[in-house]
């Protein structure tokens, strides 16, 4: 849960990064779709986190620091091509993770939350492959 909650924080701030140095609209959108959306889900596993005593990291790792820092000295077309190619690789990693835990999980709420996060993560993820396949990244 702790690494699925920083996920969320990460995303988060790339998707602000994206919509202050991007040009392209369909970027901007879909940064806007992410704090949307990301940020509901992290309430919803704040609240399952408080239930098991579990305490939500608060900050990155020197490495998702140093991307989120190296993504907002980009902009134009070189920013949205570094962003969606990360995209598509953090959501792939997320998705794998909801699968494990929706499939193996020993806590069956977490497991239902896994599993009932499954078909947005996909939606997430093939609409980020498209975006990805229009940008040429």
């Amino acid at each position: 849960m702790a690494r699925a909650a920083l996920a969320h924080l990460a995303d988060l701030d790339m998707a602000r990064v994206a919509r202050m140095h991007s040009k392209n609209g369909a970027v901007t959108s879909y940064a806007g779709m992410i704090l949307k959306e990301h940020q509901e889900s992290l309430q919803e596993l704040t609240k399952l986190m408080r239930e098991k005593n579990i305490a939500q990291p608060d900050t990155f790792d020197g490495e998702t620091k140093q991307d989120i820092d190296r993504m907002a000295s980009l902009s134009g077309a070189e920013f949205d091509r570094e962003f969606i190619t990360d995209q598509v690789k953090n959501q792939r990693e997320a998705l794998g993770l909801y699968e494990s835990e929706a499939q193996a999980g020993q806590n069956p709420r977490l497991r239902s939350v896994a599993r009932e996060s499954l078909p947005l993560l996909r939606r997430d993820l093939q609409r980020t492959e498209e975006l990805a396949a229009r940008l040429g990244a």
